[in-house]
């Protein structure tokens, strides 16, 4: 199970992703190998943060083979295109890019898209700061579960950021 504390769990999240599910029925033998390739080229570096995240290699080949898959609507791709333009990794950092990025991927019911892109809302990155948008945003992803939205949107709760303040609502997000 997790370990650490909530915020250490926090952080953790804020850089996985989601995974396509394997009972996905694809619409041809291209796609689904592009589809492989994001997960290959892509995924092992972010799942392990191997120093090929920040190789010649990866910011050639991983951006492209996102970008196909992203360009196709996959879901998970278009979430690690926008968390590689936030950051500036193997891209020049653009938070309007990313913002793209995050909403094509939160429209499709990206948990871990959702979360980013209220966070971008609530911090004001790439748009004007909007905590109603963040909350919207942040408790889409909370309702799927996604502990890192959970956790933010208790201590939205907690400080009164964007909501009215409620400690049983926070509680409850807390859990």
């Amino acid at each position: 199970g997790p370990t650490g504390s909530k915020e250490q769990q926090f952080r953790r999240f804020r850089v996985m992703r989601p995974t396509p599910s394997l009972n996905r029925t694809w619409e041809n033998k291209e796609s689904l190998l592009e589809r492989h390739l994001v997960n290959v080229v892509g995924g092992a570096a972010i799942k392990k943060r191997s120093p090929a995240w920040r190789s010649e290699k990866w910011e050639s080949g991983g951006k492209k083979w996102y970008r196909l898959a992203a360009d196709q609507g996959l879901a998970s791709a278009q979430f690690n295109l926008g968390v590689m333009y936030a950051n500036g990794r193997g891209v020049p950092q653009d938070y309007v890019e990313a913002m793209k990025w995050y909403r094509l991927a939160a429209d499709q019911g990206s948990a871990g898209a959702q979360f980013n892109l209220g966070v971008m809302y609530r911090n004001g990155l790439g748009v004007p700061q909007d905590y109603a948008e963040a909350v919207k945003w942040i408790r889409q992803a909370a309702d799927q579960g996604y502990p890192g939205a959970q956790y933010y949107l208790g201590n939205m709760y907690f400080t009164r950021h964007g909501v009215p303040q409620d400690y049983v609502e926070a509680r409850k997000w807390f859990r």
